[in-house]
């Protein structure tokens, strides 16, 4: 019983530091990001359309797990916080259309040897390698989208089962305000959904719901991109307004892949490039 109780303890210890190895200070940006030991909360840019996503160049300000690592270099292969990077990459190639840059990140996830981890993360593990796999192979956004969010599924049935990480959502940014507060506010609040199934986090997911309840896309936005665009928008809003009624995890990873579906089309239309 002793030997059992170690190993929990081992385990929720490995994955709350790994995961907040993953995270960029949030306390660097005073517009009221969320304040969260899970998840990173990139700066924003100049460019109000990219700034509604996660940096694809955050990396981790340390990781307590890595003491051989330098300050701001990639953490080591195979740690919980490797695995949080390549979910960064990945999301960020179906938040642009990108996909075949959500090979390479899906190819370290798939390649894991799941036989030395501890057994317990087992069936998780197996679960994510599925999904990246699917990712490898898919061929287009609502494929790579939903396999995303099994991703994050899967993470979050181990992560729930040892306990930990623990998030706290914080506040959203202001709704009002010029397009890119608008847009940072939009990023905010889909970083919270995956929070909300990775965590897995009731609060981040219904602080992400809540904070999408205002319409995020103004006529400024989605004038330049016509009818695509808008048409884009409007299954993006009617989606985020059933965001609440989400309850399950199978709800809410359900949920989650539809909205990120959404991104890059809108993208597309309004010729967004993300900054490099």
């Amino acid at each position: 019983m002793l030997h059992r109780l170690e190993n929990r303890l081992l385990i929720t210890t490995l994955l709350v530091a790994g995961c907040a190895a993953a995270t960029v200070e949030a306390t660097n940006d005073t517009s009221g990001s969320a304040s969260t030991t899970a998840a990173p909360t990139a700066e924003p840019t100049s460019d109000p359309t990219a700034s509604a996503t996660p940096s694809t160049t955050a990396a981790p300000t340390s990781d307590p797990t890595a003491s051989a690592a330098p300050s701001g270099s990639a953490p080591p292969p195979g740690s919980m916080a490797d695995h949080f990077v390549q979910t960064v990459h990945i999301r960020d190639a179906v938040i642009w259309g990108k996909l075949s840059e959500a090979v390479k990140p899906a190819e370290t996830l798939a390649g894991m040897e799941v036989a030395k981890l501890p057994k317990q993360w087992h069936i998780s593990m197996q679960h994510l390698q599925g999904a990246a796999k699917r990712i490898r192979e898919g061929s287009d956004v609502q494929e790579l989208a939903a396999a995303t969010a099994d991703i994050a599924r899967a993470c979050g049935h181990c992560h729930g089962s040892a306990g930990g990480p623990k998030i706290v959502p914080g506040t959203p940014p202001d709704a009002t305000g010029p397009v890119a507060a608008r847009m940072k506010r939009h990023r905010w609040a889909m970083e919270r959904l995956w929070e909300g199934l990775y965590g897995p986090s009731n609060a981040a997911w219904t602080a992400g719901a809540s904070a999408l309840e205002l319409d995020p896309f103004s006529k400024e936005i989605l004038d330049p991109g016509g009818v695509h665009a808008k048409s884009a928008a409007s299954t993006f809003n009617a989606q985020a307004k059933a965001l609440a009624k989400a309850k399950t995890a199978d709800e809410r990873a359900n949920a989650y892949s539809k909205m990120l579906s959404t991104c890059s089309p809108c993208h597309d239309a309004l010729k967004a490039k993300p900054k490099p």
